[in-house]
């Protein structure tokens, strides 16, 4: 049975685009800014929790620090939020799942203070959407929950039984989500996603360098108190990260983003410490921060330039080549179920514009011969008539996309492919091919 990696956030985006008869890329726009403005209240939400009397000054630099106190070389991947790639990640799955998140955490805070039952209502609708969207950032959630009942003195045994019934409740009800069985997605389809996860373990060190002055903060903090809720966090990611190398199980190394993410919350509360010792009455609190947002930004410029600043500005820079407008034409050609040939990375923007893909560039859960299909896709543009035919013959591929700039050998492929086909549209960048799939 072919599996979909329907998402309850992707699905609500999908049922939304055709409501309101949005495009694809219209629906993810507004889903990103709607995300941004989670995150920051969720962010401001967690800090007003774990942080009651400096709330606010703990919060600027926590948003300060989140987005900039990265080092050489930071990954450019989902759950990651700093500048580089926070215009890329905001409609992704994993940027709700972690707005969610941060406001989850504080409702379970809130119930541990009151015991008020009613609260556990909403915060396993949020645990199960974050399992259900996100399992990485599931990870963070399960992690903060722990954390914050391992900081309750009077947390007993009997309260810990209770808490592994809550997970086993949301997994419970995880297994009833009707497109994927989220069990096998976490067990062994998982591992279509380690190979390309393990550059996590890489120079991991240098890459959150500045972060780590963090350490000594929650330093302090355990040393006060030893089950401080943050201190907590940090060590059970540390355990999680170091179980993903030692068990070869790279996909858990993505919790480096939330380790990241514990340490400059600790800069953050430390700076809002420091803001406060070092007040004067004549200088006021904003230039406080105005100069320490140029200070962390001068030693980003400092230790990535090249890595970091360079190619955000250049992501800035008006006049970049719009892909939305180069492949919008395919929207007028192709249908929903049409089945489009094309090189690997036009395959992975194909879908936004209409029609279905062979393979992706990026891993694919439930999918077991992608490697066969990815190989088969890069072998029909060097391949002879025949070899090609069979390739068309194995998906029921209806057309054929051709990058000029990608495919050197373009006009040899059009001629062995002119007898059972046709072009539809041609520029200067593409050429679309309507297979006669009759003819075979």
């Amino acid at each position: 049975m072919l599996r979909t990696l329907f998402f309850p956030y992707t699905l609500v985006i999908a049922l939304t685009a055709r409501l309101m008869k949005w495009e694809p890329v219209t629906a993810l726009s507004v889903f990103g800014i709607i995300n941004l403005l989670l995150l920051l209240f969720g962010l401001r939400f967690f800090i007003s929790v774990l942080f009651p009397k400096d709330r606010s000054a703990t919060a600027f630099y926590a948003l300060l620090f989140v987005t900039t106190l990265w080092g050489k070389d930071a990954w450019g991947y989902s759950g990651f939020f700093h500048l580089r790639v926070l215009g890329y990640v905001l409609p992704y799955p994993s940027t709700f799942s972690m707005a969610l998140t941060f406001m989850t955490l504080p409702i379970y805070a809130r119930l541990m203070k009151d015991r008020n039952r009613m609260w556990l209502i909403p915060i396993i609708a949020s645990t199960v959407t974050v399992l259900l969207t996100h399992p990485i950032t599931f990870i963070f959630l399960a992690v903060g929950i722990l954390s914050l009942s391992m900081a309750d003195p009077s947390f007993s045994w009997r309260k810990y039984s209770l808490l592994a019934g809550f997970f086993f409740l949301v997994m419970f009800l995880g297994v009833l989500w009707p497109y994927y069985p989220v069990i096998q997605l976490l067990g062994s389809e998982s591992k279509a996603y380690h190979p390309s996860n393990r550059v996590m373990y890489s120079s991991f060190i240098r890459r959150i360098l500045p972060a780590l002055i963090g350490v000594l903060v929650l330093l302090v903090r355990i040393r006060l108190n030893w089950r401080d809720s943050l201190g907590m966090m940090l060590i059970l990611l540390i355990f999680i990260f170091a179980c993903g190398w030692i068990l070869n199980r790279w996909s858990y190394g993505r919790v480096i983003s939330h380790i990241a993410i514990v340490l400059q919350i600790a800069v953050a509360s430390g700076s809002a410490w420091l803001e406060s010792k070092l007040r004067w009455d004549r200088i006021p609190v904003f230039c406080t921060r105005i100069a320490c947002c140029v200070l962390v930004l001068l030693l980003i410029s400092w230790m990535s330039f090249e890595s970091y600043v360079r190619p955000a500005i250049n992501q800035a820079k008006p006049g970049l080549q719009n892909t939305y407008n180069s492949y919008q034409f395919l929207s007028g050609y192709t249908r929903q179920y049409d089945v489009i040939l094309s090189d690997m990375n036009s395959s992975w923007i194909l879908p936004t514009f209409g029609g279905k893909v062979i393979a992706a560039q990026h891993p694919l859960a439930f999918i077991p011969d992608h490697q066969t299909r990815v190989k088969d896709v890069n072998r029909f543009f060097q391949a002879d008539y025949q070899d090609q035919m069979e390739i068309v013959r194995r998906y029921n591929v209806g057309f054929v996309l051709i990058d000029k700039k990608r495919i050197p050998e373009w006009l040899r492929i059009t001629d062995s492919l002119q007898l059972f086909s046709h072009k539809v549209f041609e520029n200067q960048q593409f050429i679309l091919i309507h297979l006669r799939l009759v003819a075979f």
